[in-house]
Parts: structure tokens; sequence; C-alpha cells
């Protein structure tokens, strides 16, 4: 059921949540009608200097509209992708507004400032050549938050900043630099951003110079309705609450997961696209300036950065990005709220910034119980953030019940262990079976006692509850994905986030600037630029190429390395007197060595090349560059993570007899311990997962820190001098260009080890529960404290990852089922004890193993060590023979009670030949049931609620309403 079919979005009317104590406010319609004239020319205009007497601090003059205040027109005319070359990537050459009359008069940034700020002299201050005010004792005065987050007037909120070093030892290259940035700044104002720049003296390290950027009202209001935001217009009145949450409220229930009351809950109300002509019917909060949230502000700036040019001769050369790439500024982000530690206590001191309060109750690692302020993390981060921290907070708690499931399967097996006949019979010394070497000549001759403890560690991990757990997990993720969509349904409709990609999303600025083709959008009837069929195919087309000659690229590479361990085992063991138990270590631990650094340098060159096809595919949004980079990269790490628990799982199997070995290129492969594959697999899928999660783990948070302090090396000691905001969040940790691809891999990559391979690793889910609570406070202090804020951007779900989740639980289910088939003793002890015994497992070890005649060995492959150390007869034939594992037939046979040379020697038996059909009848019926009942548990649950739906029919109605031109706002549900 898609959700998109019942968007109300025909009139615009969706619900939104407003920060709480927000009241109407009526500021009147905004009107074009010219204001009359002015008696200075450049009044309003952000292209022209402040009025004279201003002393360079001057408002635009939208902040005092009221509703007998028409507003003046903005004399650059209206900056939209049709009317402003500056805007317009497919312009000749940028717009460059005209100056007044008097050209003297200064413009913004060349107004003279004061050499004494707010914030105190930063420098190395001379205390005998300054005077008494500008010492170091002033500076040391707590910042004010709100003084930090302004322009020097104190009016105009900071909406961006830009940080450069003007300096630079090479003259060409700094004439080149500045002549863009110059450019690029003027063409800012003209586009009606107001510019003020902090000098390089003002600054801690004394050599970077800041451009502080704010969007004046009317144009924000302009590019709220040209982006089409949704803007709260009506309370909702309908309850909203779950069941469950409306009965705990009845029976005051205490609920210790919830947050505290310091961050009050947000009002509901409906909302619709803005519109500047019925500006007077949208619900304003008290302060007219807290109408549109910092985060929409910064959005819709980052936007106009995005897609204003710096260079006339080139249609592509444009946008923050560029010009931070070349060198022409070292940053360009938006403000952090003021410092993240609050200075007074929250008993005695309730006015906390959105930034503290997040610390305080979201980013701290005390606080892991509890829920996540996911309205705060919105208004703060953006949509697309706590999109992702929604849907890793509704993941991990998903995993409790996996993880209780997989710690079940671990106490059955222990107390199950001392009743399992295969291990008793398996550890009884008095057997002393001999089991043929696993390697040519040096390897020794073992016995079938040294596989006790791997025997018992296997049967804990796979026992007869593991089945149980295995068709478990698959209608698990099953449900995960379910109610994964009805939770997103909510969030889509509370976020005002159903319908964005058809209705809201806008074009890249790149894809504008590079395509030329233009056509009518067949809905909306208006020009737009386009990029023909016969454009798209041939790019995709060397972009598949590409990418399945990278993966063939890695597959050869892991070959490589199983090769070079194989080459390198049987090396050493042929040709040194070190101890055997030593040689598989030294191969395995190369061989990891040069598999981690084949890893790490492919990935970064193939992160580089998916990210140059990507650009070349040119896709037309955001959304659509992010799923098709993110599919290409999981492709790459699919391969790389999991092409060795393949390789273990399937491969290792069947390595042939003694007799002839299968090789791969001459080299004899690896073989599984005598207690079988299995204990292989769960231990290598433990060793990666675990692993990766603890070194994830650590880097995040040390790597950032350091970071932090390579930044700061250089800065005045900051507890002597008092920073304004701009220069802390400069030395924060610049968030990555992918976004947060790497956070979403990390899960994704998670959810495949606990679903694709579980039944080796039962234990997965909880290992992943326990990294997770961690994970989610980490990723949470890493966004409010280590990095600089991100720019907002909104998407309308999690994109191609719930398609990725999609495939691996399908996967999940066809895996599971061969592993448990094929890999594990669940067949073949079920077969046993049905088919060969009475019921029971007595004897079913022995029948797991063949036997070997050790003067059968070839030249070449013959071990050195004396067999004389065991009994001849361990099969019954009064023979020197070894064991193997498998279903083959001995070397010799009974025949009128003499031994005699058995013709069908080392061919399969017939019991192979019945365990293989079992198998594949196992695999087949578990396949059918799990997909049977998971298109069920799809089909029974909604991927809407029905509450959700009422309320969707609900604004239906009211959107109904509107288009009869009916009065909205008094209409009662």
């Amino acid at each position: 059921m898609s959700d998109k079919g019942n968007t109300p979005l025909m009139a615009g009317f969706t619900r939104q949540k407003l920060p709480p104590e927000s009241t109407s406010y009526d500021y009147g319609a905004l009107t074009t009608t010219p204001a009359p004239p002015t008696t200075h020319p450049g009044y309003n205009n952000p292209s022209y200097g402040p009025p004279p007497g201003s002393g360079g601090n001057y408002s635009i003059g939208f902040d005092s509209i009221g509703p007998t205040t028409p507003i003046p027109p903005i004399p650059y005319g209206n900056p939209s992708t049709t009317q402003n070359p500056v805007y317009n990537p497919g312009s000749a050459s940028p717009f460059v507004p005209s100056m007044p009359s008097n050209e003297n008069q200064p413009t913004p940034l060349e107004t003279e400032v004061p050499k004494k700020t707010s914030f105190g002299s930063r420098n190395k201050v001379d205390d005998s050549s300054v005077q008494d005010s500008e010492k170091i004792g002033d500076a040391r005065e707590p910042v004010n938050v709100e003084q930090s987050t302004m322009f020097r007037d104190g009016k105009r909120k900071i909406d961006y900043i830009l940080a450069y070093e003007p300096f630079d030892m090479d003259e060409a290259r700094r004439k080149n630099r500045t002549s863009k940035r110059e450019m690029f700044e003027e063409n800012l104002r003209g586009l009606g951003l107001e510019l003020e720049t902090e000098d390089v003296e003002n600054s801690c390290d004394g050599k970077t110079k800041y451009v502080k950027i704010h969007i004046p009202w009317k144009l924000m209001c302009e590019k709220a309705e040209e982006y089409k935001m949704k803007m709260p217009l009506k309370e909702n009145e309908m309850d909203i609450r779950t069941f469950t949450e409306r009965m705990m409220s009845k029976l005051c229930w205490f609920n210790p997961f919830e947050l505290e009351a310091d961050i009050p809950e947000e009002q509901s109300c409906y909302t619709c696209a803005f519109r500047m002509d019925r500006i007077d019917q949208f619900r304003f909060p008290a302060k007219k300036q807290d109408f549109f949230s910092n985060s929409q502000r910064s959005r819709v700036v980052h936007r106009i950065l995005e897609k204003c040019r710096y260079d006339e001769r080139k249609r592509y050369q444009l946008g923050t990005a560029r010009l931070i790439a070349n060198g022409s500024y070292k940053a360009a982000y938006p403000l952090h709220a003021g410092p993240y530690l609050s200075q007074s206590s929250e008993l005695t001191h309730k006015d906390h910034t959105d930034r503290q309060l997040l610390y305080a109750h979201w980013a701290r690692p005390g606080r892991w119980y509890k829920q996540q302020p996911l309205d705060l993390i919105r208004r703060y981060f953006g949509e697309k953030i706590g999109l992702y921290f929604t849907w890793l907070g509704y993941y991990t708690g998903m995993l409790i019940p996996a993880a209780i499931m997989g710690l079940l399967v671990i106490i059955f097996g222990l107390a199950t262990l001392s009743e399992y006949k295969p291990a008793d019979e398996l550890c009884n010394k008095k057997l002393n079976l001999p089991m043929c070497p696993i390697c040519d000549e040096k390897c020794d001759y073992t016995t079938l006692v040294d596989s006790c403890s791997f025997t018992k560690l296997t049967y804990v991990f796979d026992n007869d509850f593991t089945i149980v757990f295995a068709i478990f997990m698959s209608f698990w993720a099953t449900f995960f994905l379910e109610h994964w969509k009805r939770k997103q349904s909510e969030v889509q409709y509370d976020w005002d986030l159903i319908g964005y990609e058809d209705e809201e999303e806008q074009p890249r600025p790149q894809f504008e600037a590079k395509v030329t083709t233009l056509r009518l959008n067949p809905i909306t009837q208006e020009e737009e630029a386009f990029l023909p069929n016969s454009t798209v195919c041939p790019r995709y087309t060397v972009a598949i190429n590409c990418i399945g000659l990278m993966i063939i690229l890695v597959v050869v590479g892991i070959l490589s390395v199983v090769l070079y361990r194989i080459a390198v085992y049987a090396s050493i063991s042929t040709s040194s007197t070190l101890d055997q138990s030593w040689v598989g270590v030294i191969a395995a631990s190369t061989a990891a060595l040069i598999n981690l650094v084949f890893i790490m340098v492919l990935n970064k060159l193939y992160e580089r090349l998916a990210h140059i096809l990507t650009e070349w595919e040119m896709p037309k949004t955001q959304t659509m560059f992010d799923d098709l980079f993110t599919f290409k990269m999981y492709l790459f790490q699919f391969v790389n993570f999991y092409g060795s628990l393949f390789y273990i799982a399937f491969f290792k199997l069947d390595p042939g007899t003694p007799k002839q070995y299968k090789r791969i290129f001459g080299f004899r492969p690896e073989e599984c311990n005598a207690a079988g594959c299995l204990f292989e697999l769960g231990l290598q899928l433990c060793v990666i997962m675990v692993g990766k999660q603890v070194f994830n783990n650590f880097i995040e948070v040390v790597v950032p820190k350091l970071m932090n302090w390579w930044r700061r090396r250089d800065n005045v000691r900051e507890e002597i001098y008092n920073l304004p905001q701009w220069e802390h969040d400069y030395d924060l940790v610049e968030t990555s260009q992918q976004g947060l691809f790497y956070e979403y891999l990390e899960m994704v990559i998670q959810y495949g080890f606990i679903t694709i391979f579980v039944a080796a690793f039962p234990l997965g889910p909880l290992f992943a529960l326990l990294n997770n609570l961690f994970e989610l406070r980490v990723d949470a202090y890493k966004y409010v404290a280590v990095f600089r804020r991100h720019a907002s951007e909104r998407t309308e779900d999690i994109g191609i990852w719930f398609e990725i989740l999609t495939g691996v639980t399908k996967m999940s289910v066809v895996v599971n089922a061969f592993t448990i088939g094929f890999v594990s003793e669940f067949v073949p002890r079920l077969y046993y004890a049905t088919a060969v015994s009475d019921g029971t497992y007595d004897g079913f070890l022995n029948s797991t193993l063949s036997c070997f005649d050790i003067n059968d060995f070839v030249d070449g492959v013959r071990p050195t060590d004396d067999f004389k150390r065991f009994e001849n007869g361990s099969c019954g034939f009064g023979k020197q023979t070894c064991r193997y594992r498998g279903y083959y037939e001995p070397p010799y046979k009974w025949h009128n009670g003499t031994v005699v040379r058995n013709e069908l020697a080392y061919e399969y038996t017939s019991t192979h030949w019945h365990l293989l059909a079992a198998k594949l009848f196992f695999v087949i019926a578990f396949e059918h049931v799990v997909f049977a009942v998971s298109g069920f548990i799809g089909w029974v649950i909604p991927d809407i609620p029905k509450r959700l739906n009422e309320q969707i029919k609900r604004e239906n109605y009211l959107a109904k309403l509107a288009i009869r031109g009916e009065t909205l706002l008094n209409t009662s549900p």
C-alpha cells in the first residue's frame, strides 16, 4: 500500500508540529505595491549601501512589517530561476546590480568596522599599548549566546558563515581566488542576501576571515513560496496518540524511558504551502522572527549559495562546494545555537538553547535508555538527519526480541550439552581415532579428541533450537520492514514529507547548470531542464559496465588473498621446521593484513569512481543522486564484507578425499575442522562483526577529538580568550560530503550480519543491540558537539536503503536455508535419528567420518609423520587407516569373512545422496514456508495505520473546502 496515493497535497495541506508556546499572530498580507519614494535611493536594497548616517548597521526594513505597512519592492527583481540571471545557471552572464548614483557610497561589507567588537580583541594583546577596555580581562567575560549568533547590529540573525584565509604566498593564486570570492559575494548581495565581514585581526588564529550571511524577511518569504515550504496554518484538534500511549496516560503509568518535561511536546498543526498573499492566514509564533526556524533559514541560504555563480564565463562555475574545492573558501556552514554545555543548572534556569537541550537529554551516554527527542532533532538538524535517527532508534528497539531469542539458543545449547551424544563420543579419549593431515607432507596426523572443544562450542550455537531461531529471524525481518513502513508513514505525515520528492524537491544546481535541453513538465506545464533517454541510456550503460568491472576486481582480489593464504600455508608447511600450530596463524594473519590494505585502497578508489560516475549520470534531484551513489557503494561493500563468509560457508564443504583432493591452481584448499565448518563460519562472523563495531566506535570517538585539537593547536587558549560562535564552529570537524551514507552503511552491513548468517552466530543480534545503544549516543554526540552544524536537508524517506534492506531480508531466507541445510549438522542429525538409528544420536559421529588407507597417499601428499603411535584397525579392517569428514566408500570391505579391496573405494555412498536429497528438500520447504508466511504478514499489516488514514482523510476534506474558497480556520472536525 503506497501512501503517496493518499497525499492531501492537492491543496497543500498537511500537519506540522510547532514549538511550544506558539500563539496566533496576524501580520497582515504581504503586498507588492510600490512604496513611496524614500530619501535615499538605496533604501531597503541590499545591493546598495546603507542609508547615510546609519553607521553600517541598518535593516532592510522588512522586520517591522505589519498589517498597515506596505513592503517596497526589491529593486533587483524576483530572484527566481527564470528572471534572475545570477540565480539561473543557464544564463549567459551573471547579473551585477547597478550601483546608486553616489559611487562613493560604501556597501555593507565596505563600511568601516570598529576595531573593538562585542567579543573583545582576540589577538595577542600588549597591555602597555591598549586601553583598559581592550585588555585580556575584558575578553574573559562570558560571550552572550544571542549576540554571538547575530550581526553587529544585534538585530539580524547569522544564517550562514563563509570562512577563508586571504593570505597566500602565490600572488597569482591569491588574485584568482580573491576575484572568485568578490564576484561570488557581489552576486549574493544581488540576490538579496546581506553580508558582513569579520576581519583577520579579529580572528583567534590571526589568518582567517569570516563572512556572515543573513537572509532578510521578504527574501525568505519569497523563497518559502518558491520552494513550497509547508508552514503552520491551523492547530490539529485530532488525538494523534497511539493506543498504547492513550492507555498509559489513563493508567498514569510511570515510563522510565520517556523524556523529561524539560523538552515540552510540540503543538500539532495543519500546514499548507506558504503563500505571500495569504500570510495573514498562517499561524505565527510570539516572535515573528521565529516563524521560519533556523534550519529552514539555513536550508534556503544553502540552496542560494549552491546556485550562485562566481565565474560568468562558465555556466557550471557555481556554488560553495566548488569554491571550497579550489581553495577560495575554507569552509561554509550554518551556526550552532551557542555552546552545547549550559552555564547554568537546569533546576534553576530553563532558558536553554536547542543545542544544549539536545546534549543534555540526547547526546550524553547516560541517556542511553531514554527515548529520543525526535521533533527537536528534526527542528535543529532538519528532516534528513531526524529521519536517520528515527530509523536507527526504531531498528535498535526491534533488536531486543531478536537478541533475547539468540540468547535462548545459547542457553538451550548449554543446558543440553551434557546430553549431546556426539560430543561424548568425540571427547572419549579411549577411541583415539587418527585423523588424516590437513595439508600435504608436513602436517601431522591428529586425533579426533583434538576437536572436542570445537565440537562442544559448535553444539552451543548449532542445536535443535537453532532452526526455530532461524525461522523466527526470517519473520522478525519481515515484521521489522513492515512496521517500519508504518512508522515512516507517521513521521512523513508529522514532518510534512509526504509527496516531497514529487512536489517540493528542487533540481540539483549541477543538473540545471549542465543540462541545456528544456521541456514542458507534463504535470505543471512549466518549463524545466530535461535529460532525454538518448543521453541517459549510454551514460547508465557505461556506469553499469564500470561498476561490474570493479566488482569483478574485488572478487579477483578476494580470490587472490585466498590463494595467497593457501600458498603460504603450503610453503611454510613444507619448508619450515616451525610448529604446525603456528603455520595457520601466520598464513591467516598475513592474508588478513593484505586483505585489509587491499580493501582500504580499493575502497577509496571505488568511492571516487562511484562519485564521478554518479555525477556523470546527471541525476536530476539530490534524492536520485543519493540513491544511485548508495547502490554503487553498497555493491562494493557487500562483496568486501560478506565475500569471506560465503567462501567459508559454501566453498570449503567438500575438499575431496585424501586420495584426490580438489585443488585450485595446484594448491590444496583449506579444510574445516573435524567439528564442521559452522564453527569457523560463526567465528569469522564474530570477528568481523564485533571487531568492526569496536574499531568503528573507537574511530568515531577518538578521531574527531584529535581533529578538533589539531585545528585549535594554533589558536589562543580558549579559557583566556572567549570566541564567538562562528570561530568555535570553524574549529569543529566538517561533516562528510556523503552525508549520512556511512552511518546508514554501517547499520545496513550489520543488518546483513544478523540476518544472512544468523544461524551461524545467534549472538549477533545481542552484540548488535549493545553496539547500537552506544552507537546512537556516539552519533548524537558527534552531531551536537563535534561536527559543524550540517545544512538542513529534507527527504521523503530513507531512500534506496529500504530497497536494500528488503533485498537483504529475502537473501537471508535463502542463505539461512542453505546454511542450516548444508553447513549445519541439523539435517544429518535428523536423518540419522529417523532413518538410521532408533531415534537417538548414538553412533552419529562415526557415521560422518570416512576411512582412508594411508598407503594410498600419493607422492607429494604422503605425510612424513610416523603413524606407529596409533593402533591399527580404527576402521575395523586391521589396516593402517585415518579418518576424514564425508560420506565415502571405505578402501576395504568384508567378503566371506575376509577383508578385500573395495572396488568402489572413495566413491560417494548411498547415504551421501540420501542426505543431499534431504538437504535440498529442507531448503525448498524452508524457503516456501518462510516466504509464504512473510508475504501473508506483509499483506495483513497495512503500510499506513488506521488513525493516520483518518487524519489524511480529514486533511483531504479541508483541502476540498480550501479549493471551494470556504473558511478553513473556523472548521471543526
